[in-house]
């Protein structure tokens, strides 16, 4: 089902006169906030020449899971860890083993020490894919315009909630509630 699908329906559990810009807003911040929180991930292979340092991960990434290279995830670093590592770690070869968040919300990571081989192929069975050889890899959540097919209708139902709590004309509480508890229901069961 489509983002207007999904909003339709959201507008006829909440109300035939419910504010379509409030529907549409209320969808894009439960949909924010599923896709921060939870762990539905997509992966990707950043390649980049040997040596290289910084990584930007695409522009709909929301939230970085993991960084694999040579079939080993890399640990999160602090930026005085890696100071304590070695006060001249920007300038250091070899195999990376950490990685530091340059800046939020993420955008670029740095991977410590910068890379001397290309990376292996890396297998991970649960997300039915494998990353390319010769890259950084990484694990991250992203920002979708459309839910997946089993998240329709509690997204929908907590968007209809949001929208019956807001002042109008056919505000209802308890209804919003009742959505607000059945939708929190259906994510306890489907995530």
């Amino acid at each position: 089902m489509a983002r207007a699908d999904v909003e339709s329906l959201a507008a006829s559990i909440a109300d035939p006169n419910a504010d379509t810009t409030a529907i549409t807003r209320y969808y894009d911040d439960v949909t924010f906030e599923l896709n921060r929180t939870t762990e539905i991930t997509t992966q990707a292979s950043l390649i980049e020449s040997t040596g290289a340092v910084r990584y930007r991960l695409p522009s709909t990434a929301i939230k970085l899971i993991a960084v694999f290279y040579d079939d080993v995830e890399l640990y999160k670093l602090g930026l005085d860890e890696l100071a304590v590592q070695n006060p001249e770690w920007r300038y250091e070869h070899g195999n990376p083993f950490g990685y530091w968040i340059e800046n939020e919300p993420i955008e670029r990571f740095v991977v410590y020490p910068a890379p001397i081989n290309p990376s292996g192929t890396v297998a991970l069975k649960d997300l039915g894919a494998s990353f390319v050889q010769d890259a950084i890899s990484v694990v991250y959540t992203q920002d979708q315009a459309n839910v997946l097919g089993w998240l329709e209708l509690p997204v929908a139902l907590e968007v209809a909630s949001r929208e019956l709590s807001m002042e109008s004309n056919h505000k209802d509480l308890e209804a919003a509630a009742l959505l607000r508890a059945l939708a929190s229901v259906l994510f306890k069961v489907v995530l």
